[in-house]
């Protein structure tokens, strides 16, 4: 075997302890949001908020914008993850951007991503993630990551980024990633 392939070989290798995700792996489905919805203007398999959301787009790449348009209004997309059956902890990683952002009138009312588990029959369990946030504005596109244990028999993962009653701001929201992971790996 030549040098060079040698290496090349050692270096694959040595990437897969470190639990390299296939694209198939992502429970979040078109979690990239480049795929549109046939006819549409939005991602497949994607919620769409009921004001204040729209598919941007810099160069060839897609992202969820969500704006508020109305001071004190609440501006969520509302997303659910089919957590697969024995799952026990799962990583969630995506970029975000948060520009004009002009919190409310509590310290709570900022960007943030509520996170709730619910059972097969979409009734809200304990155990759910504090929902990680922000209250002012990111230098251009920041990558986030967060791990967690899934409740026994939670069946979904609601995620739902929000405008939580701002006065103003914009939360842009891509390359979202929610993929099992060994519990051992989550510190609480």
């Amino acid at each position: 075997m030549k040098t060079s392939h040698l290496l090349t070989a050692t270096a694959i290798l040595s990437l897969a302890p470190l639990g390299m995700l296939r694209a198939d792996d992502n429970i979040a489905k078109n979690g990239d949001l480049q795929t549109a919805k046939e006819g549409t203007e939005w991602p497949e398999g994607w919620g769409k908020p009921k004001s204040g959301g729209t598919w941007g787009k810099e160069g060839d790449n897609r992202f969820i914008s969500l704006k508020s348009e109305k001071p004190g209004e609440m501006v969520m997309l509302y997303q659910e993850f089919a957590i697969p059956t024995g799952t026990e902890a799962v990583e969630l990683s995506w970029k975000q951007r948060v520009t004009g952002l002009k919190k409310g009138t509590s310290p709570w009312f900022d960007a943030r991503i509520m996170l709730e588990f619910a059972n097969a029959d979409r009734a809200k369990m304990p155990g759910s993630p504090k929902a990680p946030n922000t209250g002012k504005d990111t230098t251009g596109w920041e990558e986030k990551k967060v791990s967690f244990l899934v409740p026994q028999y939670a069946a979904f993962l609601k995620f739902m980024p929000a405008l939580f009653q701002v006065e103003a701001g914009t939360f842009d929201i891509d390359d979202v990633v929610l993929k099992k992971i060994d519990p051992a790996s989550v510190k609480n």
